[in-house]
């Protein structure tokens, strides 16, 4: 685990830095999430609230409850998705472009 963390800070820095830019720009509420909502979304998480100036041990406190409280969700068919990406790759990055480009075409803050 504690590769994977070390990994999203140093070889997935363009991906934490998107995100704050999303963040930065968004007019409205923003909810960000995964399917587990556990290592990716915790770390971006984590950093987000050490950037509004939370306390370390806040955050550290925040981050291990999904320790305790976390349960496996089943991951629903990729059928159910019209777009489907996730850990394992995504292979239709055309399809993903479309799909951002009608985001940014109705306003959302991308």
């Amino acid at each position: 685990m504690e590769a994977l963390y070390r990994q999203l800070i140093n070889k997935e820095s363009a991906r934490m830095a998107q995100f704050f830019q999303i963040v930065q720009r968004a007019q409205t509420p923003l909810v960000f999430h995964c399917t587990a909502g556990k290592d990716r979304t915790g770390v971006a998480a984590a950093l987000l609230l050490l950037a509004l100036g939370v306390p370390m041990d806040t955050v550290r406190a925040d981050f291990l409850l999904t320790n305790r409280h976390y349960r496996r969700p089943p991951v629903p068919p990729k059928s159910m998705f019209g777009l489907w990406i996730s850990e394992y790759g995504y292979e239709n990055w055309a399809e993903l472009d479309g799909k951002i480009a009608s985001l940014r075409a109705a306003g959302f803050p991308l």
